[in-house]
């Protein structure tokens, strides 16, 4: 009983360590925006990290995660990536890609859109296929009524985490009666080239009534080092709007990936 009670001490002793270390990664996010660290989607930011400092990582003990245990992958000393410039060519990413001629192909190395990798054809009757970091400025009353609507940051660690660092990711919108005939190809990659990377995309689709569109998110890791994925998606789709969202995975065996989508419809 004993040897029970001290196992139980010591993970958590290491979830505290580990939780501290990404609240110290969030102030230093925040000394690094500015005059954006008092704009609303900031609030949100803060809010969700409060959120992650009262959750912790979920262990064993919890329900959903008895069968995953996440403290050997999250314990892990990891970069949070976000403000390194990519260093990476299309050359490097192409065993990512599988898009068809004309597709859109929004391209985010360690969370952060690389407009020199990316694809974005003009689109008409106001659809837009942009990022997270750009549409949030050109797009803001749809942002706003959609961003963390949908996906809960209050009880789940991980989504919490994902909201308080969301800086960039896919942005898909729709309007009513508008059919986007072009697949959507979302590539997330982490380059794990210099060190471990803990990277956290935020996209967010929002589509109206009588719309159609397809979306296919893959996600890979370049480099030997570890790279942790942390995606969530939230898909907002109005009356008899047909939405398509598929995954692909190609990461190697030493990399993690933690995704969520939440779709209201």
């Amino acid at each position: 009983v004993m040897c029970g009670k001290q196992e139980v001490m010591k993970t958590t002793t290491e979830s505290i360590d580990i939780r501290a270390k990404f609240l110290a990664d969030f102030e230093m996010l925040e000394s690094r925006l500015n005059g954006e660290s008092s704009t609303p989607l900031h609030a949100i930011r803060r809010d969700a990290i409060e959120q992650f400092g009262v959750l912790g990582f979920p262990t064993i003990r919890n329900e959903e995660w008895k069968y995953t245990n996440v403290q050997p992958f999250v314990r892990n000393s990891f970069s949070v990536a976000g403000n390194r410039k990519t260093t990476l060519t299309r050359d490097d990413i192409q065993p990512f890609l599988f898009h068809e001629d004309g597709d859109f192909v929004l391209v985010f190395v360690n969370g952060v859109f690389s407009a020199e990798l990316s694809f974005l054809p003009e689109v008409q009757g106001g659809i837009v296929v942009d990022h997270f970091a750009a549409a949030q400025q050109q797009y803001g009353t749809i942002f706003r009524d959609h961003f963390a609507q949908h996906a809960d940051y209050r009880s789940d660690a991980f989504t919490a985490l994902s909201t308080a660092f969301a800086l960039d990711g896919a942005f898909v919108y729709v309007p009513d009666g508008r059919i986007l005939d072009k697949t959507v190809h979302v590539v997330l990659i982490a380059d794990a080239r210099q060190d471990n990377v803990f990277v956290q995309p935020r996209n967010l689709v929002v589509m109206g009534k009588n719309s159609s569109a397809k979306i296919v998110e893959s996600w890979g890791v370049i480099g030997e080092n570890l790279g942790f994925l942390n995606t969530v998606t939230e898909m907002f789709l109005d009356e008899n709007a047909r939405g398509e969202y598929y995954k692909a995975q190609d990461t190697p065996g030493q990399s993690s990936y933690v995704g969520t989508l939440q779709v209201h419809q």
